[in-house]
């Protein structure tokens, strides 16, 4: 039990915390301070597992394994690392810019149908990532992680 977490004691729990803050994301999935928040704590917790796995000692080798298990983590390693200290010096994901695209119909419209507005993430090949998915993966891979 950690005495800073008021009442969040394990990386279950701050998994089901970050179910709420997703279902939040998603009413306003646009919202950057919603979507940086959420990527920062899908990330941070690859550090609250490995506090509690023991098959790994080194953090950088547990990390290692769950890339294999789920690249997209890179990219959240990168947007958290660059959410708390502006810039990335050890990237991990080949991010060349994320940005908000404007769309050409509301958010009211469906994503998968309309050129809504979102949250993308340009890679240095020139490969357009939607933020949205990507959370969608990292969700379903910590959802099957826990379960």
């Amino acid at each position: 039990m950690s005495k800073y977490n008021f009442g969040t004691n394990n990386s279950k729990q701050k998994f089901e915390d970050i179910l709420k803050e997703y279902e939040e994301y998603k009413l306003d999935e646009t919202n950057i301070l919603k979507a940086s928040n959420l990527s920062s704590n899908l990330w941070h917790l690859t550090d609250w597992t490995f506090k509690e796995q023991s098959e790994y000692s080194d953090i950088g080798n547990f990390r290692d394994y769950l890339y294999t298990k789920c690249v997209s983590l890179k990219i959240f390693h990168d947007i958290a690392n660059a959410n708390k200290h502006k810039d990335v010096s050890r990237p991990k994901a080949k991010i060349n810019t994320t940005k908000k695209y404007l769309g050409d119909y509301s958010n009211e419209f469906d994503r998968n149908d309309f050129d809504v507005s979102k949250l993308i993430i340009e890679l240095e090949d020139g490969e357009i990532l939607d933020l949205y998915d990507e959370i969608e993966k990292v969700v379903d891979f910590w959802n099957k992680y826990f379960n």
